[in-house]
């Protein structure tokens, strides 16, 4: 099943019984935290097949891991005092200072996903003022989620 299709399965309905519970700002907070761990836990545990660019994205964990931690920290500052150099060093560092704690990468994308999807519940719940709003915006994400809606297939 396609995971756009299991996302509008939740958050439609969800939503909707929610929203006849009455449309207080905890029901919206509640709403909000229940999509988005549903999110969070799509997005963590989601296999390296997924998506163009999962994969890179482990290999590239994976090379860090192995890399040592002075040559990371002295790229870091080469990169920042006026090398031309493009790579965002601090996803590097970031996932090194994860990766102290543990090399597996299911722990590197959930702690990755809180650090996305923290600021954009907050965002929802400061400035969505009903229930219909979050529905709409959760089934935008839904949509826009699957690769697949963005090239038309």
């Amino acid at each position: 099943m396609k995971l756009s299709l299991i996302l509008f399965l939740v958050c439609i309905p969800l939503g909707i019984i929610l929203k006849a519970k009455g449309d207080s700002p905890q029901i919206r907070k509640t709403y909000i935290f229940m999509f988005l761990t549903f999110v969070c836990f799509l997005s963590t545990f989601r296999s390296t097949d997924v998506g163009s660019d999962t994969f890179g994205y482990f290999e590239l964990a994976q090379d860090i891991y192995h890399s040592d931690m002075h040559e990371l920290w002295y790229q870091t500052l080469h990169r920042y005092s006026g090398s031309t150099n493009t790579r965002d060093m601090g996803y590097f560092m970031l996932v090194k200072i994860i990766q102290f704690f543990t090399p597996n990468f299911i722990f590197l994308s959930f702690v990755l996903s809180l650090f996305y999807l923290i600021p954009f519940g907050k965002f929802l719940n400061r400035f969505s003022s009903n229930m219909m709003q979050l529905i709409f915006a959760f089934s935008l994400y839904a949509a826009l989620f699957s690769g697949n809606t963005m090239c038309g297939s």
